[in-house]
Formats: C-alpha cells, sequence, structure tokens
C-alpha cells in the first residue's frame, strides 16, 4: 500500500488472513485487499497547499489504532512529524492514562502532540482549529500531520486541514 499506507498494515494483513483461511487463494486475496488498500489510502492520505500531508485517520478511535498509526509515523522520514489526538472510544481514557500512552509513544518517536478535546492528559488542548490549521500548513513541504481519535475539535480541525488540500496523493 506504499509509504503513506503503512498505517494499513494490521488491518491489511488480518484481511490476508482471513481470506486465505476461508480458502480463497492467497494471490486473489492479495490482489483484492490491496485494491481496497489503495482506494483507502486514496481517501485518507491529503496534500495540503503549503506542501504538508495529511494522514486523516479520525477512523482511528481505539487504543491499538492509533497505536498502529502513530508506529507507521514513526517509520516515515519526515522534515516534521505531528500527532493530533482526539478522544478515543476505549471508556475513560485520561483516568486510564491512554491519551498520556500515546502521547509518550510518540514523543519517543520524534513525534510532536497536539490534543484535541483530551482534557486532564498533561498537554495543551488545540487552539482555535483555524489558527491550528495554519500553524501546521507552515510546517511546510515535507512534513506529516496525523489526524487520530475523534471528537468535535479534531473534526473541526480536519475540516480546516483538507480545505487547503490542492490534490490527494
Amino acid at each position: 500500500v506504499g509509504e503513506d499506507g503503512a498505517a494499513l498494515s494490521l488491518p491489511v494483513g488480518a484481511a490476508v488472513a482471513a481470506g486465505v483461511a476461508a480458502g480463497r487463494q492467497p494471490e486473489a486475496v492479495g490482489w483484492s485487499v490491496e485494491a481496497a488498500a489503495r482506494s483507502l489510502v486514496a481517501s485518507m492520505v491529503t496534500r495540503l497547499a503549503e506542501g504538508p500531508v495529511v494522514w486523516d485517520r479520525s477512523d482511528a478511535t481505539s487504543f491499538g489504532a492509533v497505536s498502529a498509526a502513530i508506529a507507521a509515523l514513526a517509520e516515515r522520514s519526515a522534515s516534521e512529524r505531528f500527532l493530533l489526538l482526539g478522544p478515543l472510544d476505549d471508556g475513560p481514557t485520561v483516568s486510564d492514562d491512554l491519551h498520556a500512552r500515546l502521547a509518550r509513544q510518540a514523543t519517543a518517536a520524534g513525534i510532536v502532540v497536539r490534543s484535541a478535546g483530551a482534557w486532564g492528559t498533561g498537554f495543551s488542548p488545540l487552539e482555535h482549529p483555524q489558527v491550528e490549521a495554519d500553524a501546521l500548513a507552515d510546517a511546510g513541504p515535507g512534513a506529516v500531520v496525523l489526524l487520530a481519535g475523534g471528537g468535535a475539535e479534531l473534526l473541526a480541525l480536519r475540516s480546516h486541514l483538507l480545505g487547503r488540500a490542492t490534490l490527494a496523493t
């Protein structure tokens, strides 16, 4: 699925394994899953007019999905890497320290972490979404921004960022 699709490596592998376990030929399963994964990547990866690439994983709302997306971003060569983390669907994320654990994982990989609606996690929530979108766009070509989690704040920022897109890659 290419470098930008690395965040999908676990679900793609699971889909191939399930198809083979169901008795389908590995080549046929691989081709079908690859086509679906490339379509997902095309809808998930957007280049802003100013140059940064946005990985829209606002569908990744569980701890495991966000952790896998962070791991994929950590392996990506980029001039700067950002994680904008929204609320998770894993229950009381603040009391269970899930946001803080994800922030530590990202920070250890050199990823700048911003919180979208994760109050009480020890890092500042996003500024106004338009101000945040402007700041991220200023990171310029070579930067990658990962949107993960959910919540109104993250979705507002997603809207502002993707509104700056010139083309999908």
